[in-house]
């Protein structure tokens, strides 16, 4: 396994045939996974099992997309979850030219993934309310077994001239959120 593991800014994908860990379909994390501020990462078909401390960050400015990939704890004890970080202060929510890039929301997308087994399955933003408005995106998506499945924490998105409030880009399409184990713990 990896104690703490960083993707660079750049694009990258990994499969579970091919990635940085061994090219094995099962990455052990035990620390923090970080995607950082100018990473694009796609990652198809893996497994993350996580350490009762561990998680994964999706940085500003970084994206995250999974497409059929779990999430889970690698023993019997919950794992922290994903937390995406998003800047308050750019109400935009979208890609402005003019800013820097780690001054960008943080995105994750996932598609026929699953998210269990954590305290906070994904959490938008994290207990600083200046990274508040990070987006989550999730279609055919399940989030089992956790404490909170999704938590969004208060932001609004405003238009150019941050006069009309415009609805969060965050959004859940044909996902379930499930308990089917004995909860809370």
């Amino acid at each position: 396994g990896f104690t703490d593991y960083d993707v660079e800014p750049g694009t990258h994908l990994w499969t579970d045939e091919d990635n940085p860990f061994y090219d094995l379909p099962e990455v052990r994390v035990y620390g923090v996974m970080t995607i950082r501020s100018g990473a694009a990462l796609t990652a198809n078909e893996m497994t993350f099992s996580f350490a009762p401390d561990a998680q994964l960050v999706v940085e500003r400015g970084a994206s995250f997309e999974c497409n059929s990939c779990i999430f889970t704890s690698g023993c019997d004890e919950r794992w922290a979850g994903i937390r995406v970080e998003g800047n308050t202060a750019n109400t935009y929510q979208g890609n402005d030219p003019n800013l820097a890039q780690n001054l960008e929301q943080g995105y994750i997308y996932l598609h026929s993934s699953t998210v269990e087994n954590a305290t906070i399955g994904i959490w938008s933003g994290g207990s600083d309310p200046e990274y508040h408005g990070g987006i989550v995106q999730a279609v055919h998506s399940t989030f089992s077994n956790c404490v909170t499945g999704v938590r969004l924490e208060p932001y609004q998105r405003r238009d150019g001239q941050a006069s009309a409030q415009l609805d969060n880009r965050s959004r859940f399409q044909g996902c379930d959120f499930l308990t089917t184990a004995t909860w809370p713990d």
